[in-house]
């Protein structure tokens, strides 16, 4: 089940994505699709097969992750795609933002790999 799961990355860090790849690869994971920037997921999301999950910072270079968050859960063809936002950022205020925007759930960085891994395996057996 895992080996199918998609799983898009949406990082800009390049030590969080080398950490975040190896931690989903040990775990089973191996569908991992990594964007670095707001334009690359457009045009991702828009070619490319549909994740199941994306784990989402909130702060790209070149766009805030809400306005990815508004993207996905505004549009009835993505609204189904679980999005984690996987950040450092731990205020009480952006975090009520972020779930007023639609974030399904949150990973704290600097995180855990076993949690990932447990937050990840939880999705998989909601589908």
């Amino acid at each position: 089940m895992q080996k199918d799961f998609n799983i898009m990355l949406i990082e800009d860090e390049p030590d969080i994505i080398t950490l975040t790849k190896k931690t989903l690869s040990v775990g089973g994971f191996e569908n991992i699709n990594i964007i670095n920037t707001y334009e690359e997921f457009l045009i991702k999301i828009e070619n490319e097969e549909k994740p199941d999950v994306i784990l989402l910072d909130i702060y790209l270079g070149d766009k805030n992750g809400i306005e990815i968050i508004k993207y996905i859960k505004g549009n009835e063809k993505y609204r189904n795609i679980k999005v984690i936002v996987f950040t450092a950022i731990a205020e009480k205020e952006k975090i009520k933002e972020l779930i007023k925007a639609g974030a399904d759930d949150f990973i704290i960085k600097p995180f855990d790999p076993y949690f990932l891994i447990e937050r990840i395996n939880d999705i998989v057996r909601a589908i």
